[in-house]
This record gives C-alpha cells, sequence and structure tokens, in this order.
C-alpha cells in the first residue's frame, strides 16, 4: 500500500494490483482495512525510515512492523496533540488550548474572551469590523461605533453596532446570543432575524430556532463556572470535555438524563464526582485519560 502511493510504481505493477484487489472479496476488505488503519497514506509513504526498508528489500515482517508503527505514531501523536491544543486553530489569529480561557482588548475597545479550545480571526478597519469564528465560544462586550460587528461562522452571521453577546459553534450549529443590546442574524439561505436583548438563535444550513437565554448562564463559563438548568446530561458533558485532555464516554441512555447546577470548569473531576452522586449513572474510569458514563 506504501509503494503504491509512492509516485514510483508503473502502469503495469498498479494493473496487477488492481487486478489482485478484484480477484477476491478478501483481498478488497484486507485494503480497506489497511487504508482506514493508515490514514493518509501518502504521508506515510513519504516517511524515510519505510521507503528505506522498501528500497532494502526487508522481509515481510519488518515492512508490516515498520509501517503500522509509522501510522501509529502519526495518528496517536496527532490525536494526542488535537486534545491539547486543537488543530482547527494552529492558523488562527487567536486561539486556546484544552482547559485555557483568554481575554484580548481589541483596537477599537472591544474586550473579547475566548473559552477553551476556540480559534478565530479578526479584520478591523475603519470600515468594518470582522470576527470570524472557525470553533469554540467567545462573549464580546464591544462598545458603540457607526461600524458594525460581525460575527460570521460556517452556518451565518451576527452583526451589531454594540453590547454584549455570545457566539459559539458546536457539532455543526452555531448559537448566538444577545445579553444587553439587539443584533441581526443572517442565516446560509439570506434568511434576516433580529436578535433581541435576553435572545438566541440557534442557525445551521437548515435555518434558525430562537430561544430565550439567561444572562448568568450565557456568560458562566467566562468566570470558569458552567451553569445548566435542566437540560440533558450531554450540554454539560461537551462543555466539560473543552477542559480535559482525556476523554468522556457519554452512553445515549446517560445522554438524555436531565441535569440542574453550577459546575466547575477548571475542576472537572469535581463535577464529574458530583454527577456520579446525584444522578442515576455508572462512572468507569481508565487510567487518568479515559472516563466513561451510563446509566445504571
Amino acid at each position: 500500500m506504501v509503494e503504491l502511493h509512492s509516485g514510483e510504481m508503473t502502469e503495469e505493477q498498479h494493473a496487477v494490483f488492481a487486478r489482485w484487489r478484484a480477484a477476491h472479496e478478501s483481498h478488497e476488505r484486507a485494503c480497506q482495512r489497511i487504508e482506514n488503519s493508515l490514514g493518509r497514506v501518502p504521508d506515510v509513504a513519504g516517511q524515510k525510515l519505510l521507503r528505506d526498508t522498501l528500497i532494502t528489500g526487508g522481509n515481510r515482517r519488518e515492512f508490516l512492523r515498520t509501517a503500522l508503527t509509522i501510522a501509529a505514531v502519526g495518528s496517536v501523536g496527532g490525536w494526542v496533540y488535537n486534545r491539547y491544543t486543537p488543530v482547527t486553530g494552529l492558523f488562527a489569529d487567536y486561539h486556546t488550548a484544552t482547559s485555557e480561557r483568554r481575554t484580548e482588548r481589541l483596537r477599537d475597545g472591544t474586550m473579547l474572551t475566548l473559552n477553551a479550545r476556540t480559534g478565530i480571526n479578526i479584520e478591523f478597519n475603519e470600515d468594518s469590523r470582522n470576527i470570524s469564528l472557525m470553533s469554540g465560544q467567545i462573549y464580546i462586550d464591544s462598545p458603540p461605533a457607526s461600524s458594525p460587528v460581525v460575527v460570521t461562522t460556517g452556518d451565518g452571521s451576527l452583526s451589531f453596532y454594540g453590547g454584549k453577546f455570545t457566539a459559539s459553534i458546536r457539532d455543526g450549529v452555531t448559537r448566538f446570543a444577545a445579553l444587553n443590546q439587539s443584533g441581526r442574524v443572517k442565516s446560509p439561505r439570506s434568511i434576516l432575524y433580529k436578535l433581541k436583548a435576553g435572545g438566541g438563535v440557534f442557525v445551521n444550513g437548515e435555518g434558525l430556532s430562537p430561544f430565550l437565554i439567561s444572562s448568568n448562564s450565557e456568560t458562566a463559563w467566562t468566570n470558569g463556572f458552567f451553569e445548566i438548568n435542566d437540560q440533558p446530561l450531554n450540554i454539560l458533558i461537551d462543555a466539560l470535555r473543552d477542559y480535559r485532555s482525556g476523554i468522556i464516554r457519554l452512553s445515549p441512555e446517560a445522554a438524555k438524563l436531565r441535569v440542574s447546577g453550577i459546575f466547575p470548569l477548571d475542576n472537572s473531576d469535581y463535577a464529574l464526582e458530583s454527577l456520579a452522586q446525584t444522578l442515576p449513572i455508572v462512572m468507569t474510569r481508565t487510567t487518568g485519560y479515559w472516563v466513561s458514563i451510563s446509566t445504571v
């Protein structure tokens, strides 16, 4: 498979491989399993150690051991790195790592707070003030001005001329909330919606869905807490995941349990233990990095 993507195989060799792959369904399954395991094979093929193994004609066991070791290190290393610092934020103007919050004062006086695992790009000039939210959640406190602040995501945009707002992206859905001033939301289908103070709206490719907000709950995370009121457990767990480098697995049944309370984001272990004491759940830990939650 490495040789196939090396760019050095002849047309005849490609044809031989294609015939072998099509000769039996087990061959096709084997190829698919290797492709799924190695991921981006061309990157693996470029590894010097693996290329040297091919050139020197090492035996099959040596070849497989080398290939799978490189693939495993690349895959696991990338996963570990992404758990600490989201890959999507690496090239952003401002970004935060797992369990990190950050506040910036922009040149127009706007105060911008980034929640954990957030990435944004900023483009401010005399005529416009644009914030592109790539991932995560932000809190904006902007002074009045003649030009609007425009917050854009892949789902739509929010524009306003001053005030306090939040914006977030979670599971392919954008969430805008107006804390003390009104704004205007635009969906991908160019649907305009006036977002009044005290209101929020979900935006995705299917349209807009308004809801009411609590200002205290909306901004609790800026002080290191997550406030939830009679909502599904998965919402709280999603918030805690941004503050843990490990994995939290939540069963579909446990995800539906309703929960209320104020939970510390900076001490997610305490938050999880408090859930175990108050909800009908079973929590299993595998080392300090893997937590599984299911119903009793």
